[in-house]
């Protein structure tokens, strides 16, 4: 179990939804996040907004904010 695994089973939602990518950065949500539906939407617009990315490892909840604090931009207004 590594230590974001580890921190990950402590917290509960609702909670910071962080994950690696496959380049080294670290995406933390700019909300905290009240489900896994939910931050497995944000990682979702996340990367599609960071093509060529991918997930490092297993994605993880915290208390706290780190790394590149990210939220989708709100749609266009018609």
């Amino acid at each position: 179990m590594t230590q974001h695994e580890s921190n990950a089973a402590k917290e509960g939602y609702p909670a910071y939804q962080l994950y690696a990518d496959n380049a080294g950065a670290t995406y933390c949500s700019k909300k905290k996040v009240s489900s896994h539906a939910e931050g497995n939407g944000w990682i979702k617009a996340c990367l599609s907004a960071h093509p060529g990315t991918s997930c490092q490892g297993k994605p993880w909840l915290s208390n706290t904010q780190s790394g590149t604090i990210w939220w989708p931009p709100p749609p266009p207004r018609s």
